[in-house]
């Protein structure tokens, strides 16, 4: 299990860098890529002034979830200006862009070279990410997913863990409501999908059940409007996504994350959202069908049960993505080629089995959808 070289979290963990950690990057070349609504606030501007007094520094805002041609757009622009350093300041997807840019330009190339396989992944950049959402974990993982050609994909390496990972809790302060809620959902798919993985172990379950321990039990006062300021169940919820993010880096998403990306290939969804919307039919397939074949799933049986509670609390918002119209084959297909995922699977999934998940995301789609 890999970590970063340093973690800095909790309350006023922005100061502290600002004030300890900054020193390290004077008369550097800093590359900073942050979100749009980040930039604009307090600590985005602190950030950005200090590190602009310390450093020769360059910025590029981002709000979306990268492709192949953002990173190939970036990659042209600064391996001429020359990067020491790469700060991502945001959600999943600008840590992601910071991560395969990181890449890209430490081995000179494009970044479909690392997804062909024609290029190991080798970063002599410095990387630093922020995450200012509770969800991806991609602060401490080894993966980093880009889009291309309408297809999710990924590059996993162990270089792709930051040097410096620093969560700060005051970021989630003001986090849109939906945003809370699918990041949040997110960190409980990669815990709970982690306890069934084939390649699970007693360090990734420990991860896993600290992790769903303080989101099943704290998650209705985490996702409240009066809750929003309460720096301890921030904090507690940054740490539940980090401990998931530090379990699937080892065991692996698998079925869940598999129909997220088949999803998103035919809706434009958020990645949390696509993965609240596979979670729950994945859930209750498992929990009917399957809780005797998979020791784990029958283990943990109730935090299975917990989890489904959980997202049907939350349903109308999840599920409200307007009138669709499933190509149910492209589905199957999507999901059984995503071998990476599948192949962490204990057991076998019929295409019968898979058509039965993929009419239950659309059933729910359907209900939960205003017309």
């Amino acid at each position: 299990m890999i970590f970063p070289h340093k973690i800095i979290f909790g309350k006023g963990a922005i100061d502290e860098f600002c004030y300890s950690e900054t020193n390290f990057f004077a008369g550097k070349n800093i590359f900073v890529i942050i979100s749009e609504t980040i930039r604009k606030s307090g600590l985005g501007k602190k950030i950005i002034k200090v590190l602009r007094e310390k450093a020769n520094l360059s910025l590029e805002e981002f709000s979306k979830e990268p492709s192949t041609d953002d990173v190939d757009r970036l990659f042209k622009t600064y391996r001429i200006q020359g990067v020491d350093v790469i700060f991502g300041i945001g959600g999943g997807s600008v840590m992601d862009l910071a991560k395969i840019l990181s890449i890209c330009l430490s081995k000179n190339t494009h970044a479909a070279s690392f997804l062909e396989g024609k290029i190991t992944p080798l970063r002599t950049i410095g990387l630093c990410l922020i995450p200012t959402t509770a969800g991806s974990g991609s602060e401490v993982t080894t993966i980093a997913i880009l889009t291309q050609n309408g297809t999710k994909k990924a590059i996993v390496d162990e270089c792709l863990v930051p040097d410096i990972a620093l969560l700060d809790p005051a970021f989630l302060i003001n986090l849109p409501q939906n945003v809370r809620s699918f990041t949040m959902i997110d960190a409980t798919s990669h815990a709970i999908e982690s306890l069934w993985s084939k390649n699970s172990n007693i360090v990734t379950d420990f991860y896993s059940l600290g992790a769903l321990n303080t989101i099943l039990t704290n998650y209705k006062d985490y996702l409240a409007e009066r809750k929003n300021s309460n720096h301890s169940l921030n904090t507690q919820f940054q740490v539940a996504a980090m401990h998931a993010g530090f379990a699937f880096n080892t065991a692996g998403v698998n079925l869940a994350h598999a129909f997220a990306y088949a999803l998103t290939e035919q809706i434009p969804l958020p990645h949390g959202q696509s993965v609240a919307i596979a979670l729950l039919p994945v859930l209750e397939y498992l929990d009917a069908g399957k809780i005797n074949q998979i020791i784990a799933v029958k283990k943990y049986k109730e935090f299975i049960k917990q989890t489904i509670i959980l997202v049907n609390n939350y349903a109308k918002i999840i599920y409200n993505v307007g009138s669709v119209n499933l190509d149910y084959y492209r589905m199957v297909t999507s999901v059984k080629n995503n071998k990476r995922l599948m192949s962490r699977l204990s057991i076998k999934i019929s295409d019968d089995e898979l058509l039965l998940i993929t009419n239950k995301i659309n059933e729910k789609i359907t209900s939960f959808s205003v017309k």
